[in-house]
């Protein structure tokens, strides 16, 4: 699709994307040279958790891949918008505070360029037993 509009000129178009950042290719396409042909690029990257436990929470998850793809997007001259965006769950909702810490000391968090300048928070709230609102009186008790 991307190839059509490049082909057909057709690239003063913003392209936004929600993405785990698993892949940064399709059918042997490389989706940052062709993203290179629109005007802006919009991503908004979904992270559970950094290492063993985000890989444990989102099937597919591979932190070593996400930071690979991470850097190349974040250092490319892309005309480009990155977002955080941290699912909370009952199986992160005590390790967000480590996982913000690691993005800072990696350096991913901060306003320089090469760095996510704003994250958001979403609450999982359509899976009982994992959502953080079916336990609510749990995280109560703990928080005490």
């Amino acid at each position: 699709f991307l190839q059509q509009l490049i082909k057909q000129q057709k690239t003063d178009l913003e392209l936004i994307y929600n993405t785990n950042l698993s892949r940064l290719t399709y059918q042997n396409r490389d989706a940052i040279d062709l993203w290179k042909h629109f005007k802006k690029i919009r991503l908004m990257l979904s992270l559970d958790g950094w290492g063993a436990q985000g890989e444990y929470i989102r099937k597919g998850f591979i932190t070593e891949k996400f930071e690979e793809n991470l850097k190349r997007i974040l250092n490319s001259d892309l005309r480009i918008e990155v977002r955080l965006h941290i699912t909370v769950s009952a199986l992160n909702a005590f390790h967000l505070v480590p996982l913000l810490k690691t993005l800072i000391e990696k350096k991913y968090l901060g306003l320089n360029k090469g760095q996510f300048k704003e994250f958001d928070f979403g609450l999982l709230i359509f899976l009982e037993g994992l959502d953080v609102l079916h336990r609510a009186h749990f995280f109560q008790l703990i928080v005490r």
